[in-house]
């Protein structure tokens, strides 16, 4: 299926709506203020990465199977299927993910890259619940828990998505079976 440039402003815009809907219903700003600040420090630590600033090569620790399952269970397939659908990567704007060439290679390439982006969002959950507590004292509660929410799903989940990705390539670099019992 062929996604137009006409389906991902419409995912763009409906984003937004539902964003001032968001507002509307709280009253005020803060769950734009929220979102920014949860989705825009990507951005910051993406560009981190990338200049090796902060680098991710093999410094992650192994992932456990009773780590994979509990993030299966708190919801990281939900992310997974979200993510995995081709137009994710059309509406935020991010290469997809490396289309599958020779096994060692394209395993290394999606390693690499789920190592990448569990760090970018690791960082920016931490960076976030720092801030989270920063609001609760100056803000006030309401803003601390909108920042909470958007950080634990736009950046919590993705951290549970990549580390039991990491799992998987693990399983299969094992030669074991890479679906939980």
């Amino acid at each position: 299926m062929e996604i137009s440039n006409t389906h991902v402003w419409l995912w763009r815009l409906s984003m937004v709506l539902a964003l001032l809907g968001l507002c509307l219903i709280a009253g005020s700003g803060l769950p734009a203020l929220a979102f920014a600040l949860a989705w825009g420090l990507n951005g910051v630590f993406l560009g981190v990465v990338q200049t090796r600033f902060i680098s991710a090569d093999r410094k992650l620790g192994l992932v456990t199977d009773m780590e994979a399952k509990t993030y299966r269970w708190l919801g990281a397939d939900m992310a997974k299927a979200l993510v995995a659908s081709p137009v994710w990567s059309r509406v935020v704007g991010v290469e997809p993910w490396p289309r599958r060439t020779a096994r060692g290679v394209w395993l290394s390439q999606l390693a690499n890259r789920s190592a990448s982006a569990e760090v970018v969002h690791a960082l920016t959950l931490v960076t976030n619940l720092l801030l989270a507590l920063v609001f609760m004292v100056t803000l006030g509660v309401a803003a601390a828990v909108w920042l909470t929410l958007f950080n634990l799903f736009l950046n919590g989940l993705p951290v549970m998505l990549q580390r039991r990705l990491r799992w998987r390539l693990q399983r299969l670099q094992q030669g074991g079976p890479t679906a939980l019992e």
